[in-house]
């Protein structure tokens, strides 16, 4: 039986890691709060996007560009590009390991040779230990996320696609939907399919109108 100073020695012990743990806690806290914030910031720029997705999918059958045509049969490589976005460190949850078990998923049920751009060092680490080819990794923008830094990922992937190397180019990410609640999606980006335009922006009428709400309730 613990002696009465082993006891003092184990409830100090105790106390100090309950203070550690409370620190941990409201730093945990105070990144969150600045996440969500940043995330719900982007409403202006959201309800930009839908109205210029909206006018999009209205003249979709008019537009003539490289990024709205499916190539033919035997044009095609067999090739597909995911721009896969995961953070740089663990310590969040499933927000990593959805969308990872989700691109790993997809690497196994297609038969094409999928590659790789990572923004995000867990999801960079997660595909070079399965062997899969990362042909670039993007890990600073996560730290600073402005246009001129995303600039050269969207370039790289449009410059790929434009020259023919894939067929098709994916991007995987995590939706948020509240602060306890993110869903890992896979979707594809180019081609642009003229239908799929016009599904999405019908599924995100009642989200622009939201939007608009809301933008009205804060003037």
């Amino acid at each position: 039986m613990a002696g009465t100073k082993e006891i003092k020695r184990r409830i100090k012990s105790v106390k100090n890691t309950k203070k550690i743990t409370k620190a941990m806690e409201l730093v945990a806290a105070s990144k969150m709060k600045r996440a969500v914030s940043s995330t719900l910031s982007s409403r202006a720029y959201a309800e930009y996007s839908w109205e210029i997705l909206s006018s999009i999918a209205k003249n979709g059958e008019e537009i003539k560009h490289p990024f709205f045509e499916e190539k033919k049969e035997e044009e095609l490589t067999g090739k597909i590009l995911l721009l896969l976005i995961s953070s740089n460190r663990g310590l969040c949850g499933a927000y990593n390991a959805q969308i990872i078990k989700k691109s790993i998923s997809l690497i196994k049920k297609t038969e094409k040779q999928i590659d790789i751009i990572t923004l995000g060092k867990r999801g960079d680490v997660a595909m070079r230990r399965l062997g899969q080819n990362v042909v670039a990794n993007f890990f600073d923008i996560l730290n600073n996320i402005t246009l001129r830094n995303i600039t050269p990922v969207s370039e790289m992937v449009m410059k790929e696609f434009i020259t023919g190397k894939y067929d098709r180019v994916l991007i995987g990410y995590t939706d948020f939907v509240s602060a306890l609640t993110q869903r890992p999606n896979i979707k594809q980006v180019l081609p642009v399919s003229r239908a799929e335009l016009k599904e999405f922006i019908a599924n995100l009428g009642e989200q622009g109108e939201e939007i608009n709400k809301t933008k009205g309730n804060e003037k």
